[in-house]
């Protein structure tokens, strides 16, 4: 009677197993929940192993205890049972070497640890703590054993989902920042075009300053080599004699009728002063017919 008793309300916990198989993140907590109901513990606390082999807590029932959990004397009992090939009940009147050093450091009287194995690999363990209640104990194990199989593939796909979670939750904070500081950049770059736009449109104004400059100054140079060359044609075509002479005294253009004048070829006046052909001045006198010259141009 016992017997089927435990065996219906494990056939019940096995298919709610198998259901929540597809939904791993859920699994620990209802396993945990029912076992401490099933068999009478106060913590049902699910570890994982690591690739590092280090145990990880899973799930703890009740959840308040969960800082309690994660001590090291229960991470150390986790590590224990990743040794284990069969499910350990265990007293701390009867059990030996650490075992029983962990159970009087949790202060715990009794405990049943159940191995999470899957095909020859350890997935992990779920530690049955501070056991309450032994009535039909060895069905209870009978029936634990049947179902850790169970419980090591679902178990083991929770760890996955659940590493999955954070991988994923890790790689969209990654994403988010990369996000954010490409965000940043645009900005950047968005101001910085700003900035170039109006430089460029300074600079296309300064440019077509420059070339109305530019253009103005040739215009008015334009009409200074006209008026040159007009007043060389005027000095060339009068009947009189002109020529001109700088502030020092120096000819700098003469016409034909100056140089026959004065009996010189052009390119001798060009070389010549004023003072060089006023031979009946003296050199004060000269200097200031020079000045004269030179305010009445």
């Amino acid at each position: 009677m016992e017997y089927k008793a435990y065996t219906h309300l494990f056939n019940d916990v096995y298919s709610n197993v198998l259901q929540l198989s597809e939904n791993p993140s859920q699994f620990a907590e209802y396993l945990t929940l029912q076992i401490r109901e099933l068999i009478g513990t106060r913590t049902v606390i699910i570890a994982v192993k690591t690739e590092t082999d280090i145990p990880k807590v899973l799930s703890v029932y009740p959840e308040r205890r969960k800082d309690w959990a994660n001590q090291s004397s229960i991470l150390q009992l986790a590590e224990l049972s990743f040794g284990f090939e069969n499910i350990q009940y265990c007293e701390k009147e009867k059990c030996e070497g650490n075992i029983v050093s962990l159970l009087q450091n949790l202060e715990i009287e009794k405990a049943i640890v159940i191995p999470l194995i899957t095909g020859d690999r350890v997935v992990g363990s779920i530690l049955l703590l501070d056991i309450m209640d032994l009535f039909g104990k060895e069905s209870v194990i009978d029936l634990l054993s049947q179902l850790s199989g169970v419980f090591a593939l679902v178990i083991r796909n929770a760890h996955l989902y659940h590493d999955m979670e954070n991988l994923v939750e890790l790689r969209t904070l990654e994403l988010k920042n990369q996000n954010t500081k490409l965000v940043k950049r645009e900005e950047e770059l968005q101001a910085a075009n700003e900035e170039y736009e109006v430089l460029n449109e300074e600079l296309n104004e300064n440019i077509n300053k420059s070339e109305e400059i530019n253009r103005q100054l040739n215009e008015a140079q334009l009409r200074a080599d006209k008026s040159e060359l007009q007043a060389r044609d005027i000095l060339q075509t009068t009947m009189d004699g002109f020529w001109i002479v700088d502030n020092d005294g120096n000819f700098t253009e003469v016409n034909e009728v100056a140089c026959k004048m004065l009996g010189y070829s052009k390119d001798e006046m060009l070389r010549m002063k004023v003072s060089d052909i006023e031979v009946i001045e003296n050199a004060e006198k000269s200097k200031k017919t020079n000045s004269k010259i030179t305010k009445n141009r």
